[in-house]
């Protein structure tokens, strides 16, 4: 039952991102083993570049749509499934696509993947992912929870190391509105979970 689940999940993502007309898809908490290879592997119309980990706990993969004129160069998994970096031409321009999941407890992660893009990064880097953190507490946060932010200081300096720019945030600083948020039930405070911005999209400036 499980299994039928997750392939099911798996199916309502990539019939979104067709409706989207999506040509490259970064999907993190993935939770992919060995022996949950064929649920991205198998996905029709889009070419999967992903970490294998372990099927309760973290994961990153990054889609890219078949149709799109596409060319691989290379790419890096960070063995515990906490990001992917897939160098490669699309429509003949070249870009350093990174995938990133930064799990709560983990406070070396995007160190270590500074200092690995910094070496390796070509053409334009767009960096995506769950980073367990936000960086504005007023926009990024529906309500005030009092929770301290330790991965906060770590994504400053990855952001800062690598000259990065927050495009969503950039042509949307005034505003609460989110691609990606907790869902709640307004009508019963008891159980609404706070709206918070975790996941962004960054590119490189030059």
């Amino acid at each position: 039952m499980l299994q039928k689940i997750v392939v099911r999940n798996y199916i309502s993502i990539v019939q979104r991102l067709n409706e989207l007309q999506a040509s490259v898809a970064f999907l993190q908490e993935t939770h992919i083993g060995i022996n949950d290879v064929s649920h991205l592997k198998d996905i029709d119309g889009w070419e999967p570049y992903f970490s294998v980990h372990h099927p309760c706990s973290k994961g990153v993969a990054i889609l890219i749509k078949n149709e799109s004129s596409f060319e691989h160069i290379k790419h890096d998994i960070e063995p515990t499934g906490s990001y992917i970096v897939l160098i490669c031409k699309l429509y003949g321009k070249c870009f350093t696509l990174v995938n990133v999941y930064n799990h709560a407890k983990e406070h070396k992660v995007l160190q270590c993947l500074s200092e690995y893009l910094r070496q390796t990064a070509r053409g334009v880097l767009i960096v995506a992912g769950d980073f367990n953190t936000v960086l504005n507490t007023d926009l990024d946060r529906q309500y005030p929870t009092g929770h301290a932010e330790p991965l906060r200081p770590y994504l400053e300096e990855f952001i800062s190391s690598l000259m990065l720019v927050d495009v969503w945030g950039l042509k949307n600083c005034c505003k609460r509105d989110s691609f990606t948020r907790f869902p709640w039930k307004p009508s019963k405070q008891k159980n609404k979970k706070h709206q918070v911005r975790r996941k962004r999209r960054w590119v490189h400036q030059d």
